[in-house]
């Protein structure tokens, strides 16, 4: 999708952190570097989409958990500080 002519479109699509919508509350240290689509099901959290490294680099990530057993707040917690470390490497 990267190479696409529609791409910056297609990320501008995707939520941000601190922005209205599904990362409103969630990754906010990282608005503007990190776009999104969150995701959710009993028991399956997902969060994939574009994060900017500190260096520019342009990062595609995919995060799935699948039969959690904690609350899904928590699973989402935990998507978070590997998307963290994507934003911040």
């Amino acid at each position: 999708m990267d190479r696409h002519p529609l791409s910056a479109v297609f990320q501008r699509s995707l939520a941000e952190p601190g922005q209205k919508g599904t990362l409103e509350n969630r990754l906010k240290r990282y608005a503007g570097r990190i776009h999104a689509k969150t995701g959710t099901l009993r028991q399956a959290s997902a969060l994939a989409g574009y994060a900017t490294a500190r260096n520019g680099e342009l990062l595609a990530f995919a995060i799935l958990v699948n039969n959690h057993t904690v609350p899904s707040r928590e699973a989402a917690a935990a998507i978070d500080e590997i998307a963290l470390v994507l934003g911040g490497t």
